[in-house]
């Protein structure tokens, strides 16, 4: 793997942004970081250079299915938005369509296909709440087993788990002690019920506010407990269509900058134009980047990160926070901040260089550069 050196006008570090930084890589990692005094001496001197981006929380993209085994190509139009290491995540299904997913995963881990980095396997369903199903198949939720996540959960894949803790409270212990992250989600829970569950190990609340019991100043709910427990960390969906601006900079203000995780809850629909299209979630509607079913229910969005970001700055978040939210926070929720989620020496050579419009400009996985051309063209549809 060859070695290199990558400057920019700004680099984007867990201690500071650099002015006209320089990173050396050497096989894959990163090896220096310094500051360039001699302007004339840098790359890319308009541009800011950023850890590659980890979405927590994906079900597909430009036609490709999370549920349909299509994770490779899904990993390369990932790659071609700033995304160098993501957690396919599934939807509501029979465990019969469960296992092949997890086992597919195991196997493009073990052979390394992918450009994007497959983290895990992220199991959101099917142990929600028909009171809170979204757009997810209520014919298929069912009650947690031990004896339904092992047959999922094989080689460990499975990394984080939702579950509504009112329908699944036995379960908590077990997940954690698996090292499995509990989120809270889906649910109709009450506040004390969503208290129990966080005292029992859950981490993290799956797409804070939506699926869940709204907030109410008698009847806090999930949310309540969420914002007042500082060790739970929230996702937020940044497409100012799940969330309103106000709202996400409550969350932010609330959970601060080390607490929220922005993830995209993408579908196939994700990267295409305007129209109906027969996805895994069913028929949808996609009008002005809004995904529904025809009953007007969300149904996961049509995001990729990069834009999160540029949505969360648009809406007043400094981009070194917005960014520190999307790598340093999921790296460190599960366990991987010493490799991933930070431009640090020792780290791998996951990086993103972003123009004057936070726009992707380049995109490195592992010290490589990704070919944006051929990943971004890909398409299902």
């Amino acid at each position: 793997m060859e070695s290199f050196s990558l400057s920019a006008g700004k680099i984007v570090t867990p201690y500071a942004c650099l002015k006209n930084g320089v990173i050396e890589v050497e096989k894959g990692m990163i090896t220096g970081i310094w500051e360039e005094k001699n302007k004339r001496r840098v790359n890319f001197p308009n541009s800011t250079l950023v850890p590659g981006l980890i979405d927590m929380h994906v079900h597909g993209c430009k036609g490709y299915s999370v549920m349909k085994g299509e994770i490779s190509e899904m990993s390369s139009v990932l790659a071609s938005h700033g995304v160098t290491s993501f957690l396919p995540t599934t939807l509501t299904s029979p465990v019969e369509d469960l296992k092949p997913i997890a086992q597919k995963i195991l196997e493009l881990n073990r052979g390394k296909e992918c450009i994007s980095q497959i983290l895990g396997l992220n199991l959101e369903g099917p142990w929600i709440s028909k009171d809170q199903p979204g757009s997810q198949s209520k014919e298929h939720i069912r009650k947690a087993s031990i004896e339904e996540l092992k047959e999922i959960n094989v080689g460990n894949i499975v990394k984080v788990v939702t579950l509504a803790p009112e329908e699944n409270m036995d379960i908590i212990k077990e997940l954690v002690k698996r090292k499995i992250i509990v989120s809270l989600g889906h649910s109709n829970a009450d506040y004390d019920t969503a208290k129990k569950a966080i005292v029992l190990g859950a981490k993290l609340s799956t797409h804070t506010f939506n699926a869940m019991r709204a907030f109410h100043h008698r009847d806090p709910g999930i949310v309540g407990a969420v914002l007042e427990s500082g060790g739970v960390y929230c996702e937020a969906i940044p497409d100012l269509i799940h969330l309103h601006p106000s709202v996400l900079k409550i969350l932010i203000k609330v959970k601060g900058t080390e607490r929220v995780i922005p993830v995209t809850d993408g579908t196939e629909a994700a990267g295409l134009p305007d129209g109906e299209y027969g996805l895994s979630l069913g028929r949808v509607i996609v009008k002005k980047g809004a995904c529904r079913q025809e009953d007007g229910t969300l149904a996961g969005s049509t995001l990729f990160l990069d834009q999160g970001i540029k949505n969360l700055v648009k809406i007043g978040i400094d981009l070194k926070d917005a960014v520190r939210m999307a790598t340093v926070n999921p790296a460190t929720l599960l366990g991987i901040e010493d490799r991933k989620g930070s431009i640090t020496v020792g780290s791998d050579a996951d990086l993103v260089l972003l123009n004057k419009n936070m726009e992707v400009e380049r995109v490195y996985v592992g010290g490589k550069m990704v070919d944006l051309q051929d990943s971004e063209s890909q398409s299902s549809f």
